[in-house]
């Protein structure tokens, strides 16, 4: 699903990089292993998800929860010195955002169907660093601490928001959003709102819009 929440956007400010000692690498190298930002993520922010029962490395991680893969990718700014947390969603029941099957052991944050961007208060977060590593640590602390309060409470809203919306609901989206959804409820085996969902992607689409094969047969 091409969705994605882009809000305005704001600076995080939290803890600073002394208060995450606790997450802080056993080697003793000058400052602590951490060169470059992906050393930071690697280990002040992964040794934090990973806590939370996700797995992987370097930019991607994910998690098996139920129905659903919840995954974490890491984007650097094109322009250098910040970054930002994706987040995505992925039911196991209905084929990824290319329109193939889920391995949910590789599946990335860009091949979800629906994704989202780490936000508090309703605003997307950058993180800002220079190249200073304890600025690095420090936005690297930041980001894993919104993460904690706030990701996992807003990707089950998410959840429940993806298993419950009726597509008058959903409003004004691309039809591929409602085809998206009308897959998800035909593997809930609710072929009233499946076929409700493709009615509503061919009303949405211009004139050249051709339905996926998947979901023809619903029309």
């Amino acid at each position: 699903m091409g969705l994605r929440n882009i809000l305005s956007r704001v600076f995080a400010t939290g803890n600073r990089a002394e208060d995450c000692q606790i997450y802080r690498p056993t080697r003793n190298t000058a400052h602590d292993g951490v060169a470059t930002i992906e050393d930071a993520w690697r280990d002040y922010f992964a040794p934090r998800l990973r806590s939370l029962g996700f797995k992987g490395s370097g930019r991607h991680f994910r998690k098996l929860d139920k129905d659903f893969i919840r995954t974490v990718n890491l984007q650097g700014s094109q322009s250098g010195g910040r970054f930002v947390v994706n987040l995505g969603l992925q039911p196991l029941g209905i084929p990824n955002a290319i329109g193939e099957h889920v391995d949910p052991k590789k599946i990335k944050e860009i091949e979800c169907a629906f994704r989202y961007r780490l936000s508090d208060n309703g605003c997307e977060v950058w993180w800002p660093y220079t190249s200073d590593p304890k600025t690095m640590v420090q936005a690297a602390c930041d980001a894993a601490d919104l993460f904690e309060r706030r990701a996992q409470e807003y990707l089950d809203e998410q959840v429940e928001f993806i298993l419950t919306v009726t597509p008058e609901e959903l409003g004004r989206t691309l039809p591929t959003d409602y085809v998206e959804f009308a897959l998800l409820r035909e593997a809930q085996g609710d072929l009233v709102q499946a076929r409700a969902f493709v009615e509503k992607a061919v009303e949405r689409a211009s004139r050249n819009w051709v339905a996926n094969s998947a979901v023809r047969h619903l029309l």
